[in-house]
């Protein structure tokens, strides 16, 4: 009999004891998996500088490695706290794209490394174009041609590939209108509109309208634009970022169009005759992929192309 109650109480034990084991392998707080990726990336010869940024499924670190000549950016992604369709669909096809990428404004991949995740390495930008905006309030028009240029060069590379950029495909304050109702929409014409809000934020240091309420924000795409009083906007610029900003998405021109516009003509030319320099690689992401998703805005998907998708 004792020796019955013996056996039971031993077979409880390991029951418990492998029950614990289940939690500790599988509920394992993110916290914990982190620190074990680290690791593992630190015995692969990543020595970690900086947190860069985290979103809601994936963190980013400023790391240097002993196999590359320069710093990295990685990105930490959690398959467990992503939505499925990002897992199966979207990082897939991110992945891809970056492979298939070299252009100087747009940072290259590495590596891929797979460890309780996928852990991105990348070329790291420069620098974030907002924070810059935050330190010194706006970017001077002379320097704005110069940065938006390398921008424009960029997207007309990744749309003579059918790759749509989409950069801050999570904020409603850089989406279309046609994108704010809902509508079907040309994803390389939401490209444009971007950009035209970001050469606003450039030059004025604020944003175009206001995005606390959707239906709001729409009424004011229709308006003429509002520039402030102290921002000193001058002319041909502000005619310009109305050529970006065209409500009806079909008469806003194509990247090929922006990239041969006289505004951005004037600007390199004003660039070669003072050997001004240049921003190198500008990440596709400078702001919105590192950052939660401010809003989400349900789109359809355009099947024939690409898209670089924020994912966070």
């Amino acid at each position: 009999m004792h020796v019955t109650k013996y056996l039971a109480a031993r077979v409880r034990n390991v029951i418990q004891t492998q029950a614990k084991i289940f939690m500790w392998l599988f509920l394992t707080p993110l916290r914990f998996k982190t620190m074990s990726v680290n690791n593992v990336l630190k015995g692969m010869g990543y020595k970690f500088i900086a947190e860069m940024g985290e979103g809601s499924f994936s963190q980013v670190k400023l790391a240097t490695p002993r196999k590359h000549h320069c710093n990295v950016a990685i990105k930490i992604v959690d398959r467990v706290k992503s939505p499925k369709d990002f897992v199966q669909k979207f990082l897939p096809r991110e992945l891809v794209i970056l492979r298939r990428v070299n252009h100087d404004h747009i940072v290259q991949m590495y590596e891929l490394i797979e460890v309780a995740g996928k852990c991105i390495v990348m070329e790291a930008a420069a620098k974030d174009l907002l924070q810059k905006i935050h330190e010194v309030n706006r970017i001077p028009e002379d320097q704005s041609k110069n940065l938006f240029s390398q921008m424009v060069s960029a997207i007309n590379y990744l749309h003579q590939m059918d790759i749509l950029s989409r950069t801050f495909c999570g904020s409603a304050a850089y989406t279309p209108p046609e994108v704010i109702m809902g509508m079907p929409y040309d994803p390389k014409k939401y490209d444009i509109w971007s950009l035209g809000v970001i050469l606003y934020v450039m030059v004025t240091g604020s944003m175009p309208y206001d995005e606390t309420n959707l239906r709001r924000l729409n009424r004011l795409q229709r308006k003429s634009l509002v520039y402030p009083d102290d921002a000193g906007v001058q002319e041909p610029s502000r005619v310009f970022i109305r050529t970006l900003l065209q409500y009806n998405s079909s008469t806003r021109p194509t990247i090929q169009q922006v990239a041969e516009h006289p505004w951005l003509q004037m600007g390199k030319k004003q660039q070669s005759e003072t050997g001004a320099g240049t921003l190198h690689r500008h990440s596709r992401s400078l702001n919105g992929s590192y950052r939660e998703k401010e809003k989400q805005i349900d789109r359809s998907r355009t099947d024939s192309t690409c898209s670089l998708d924020c994912g966070d």
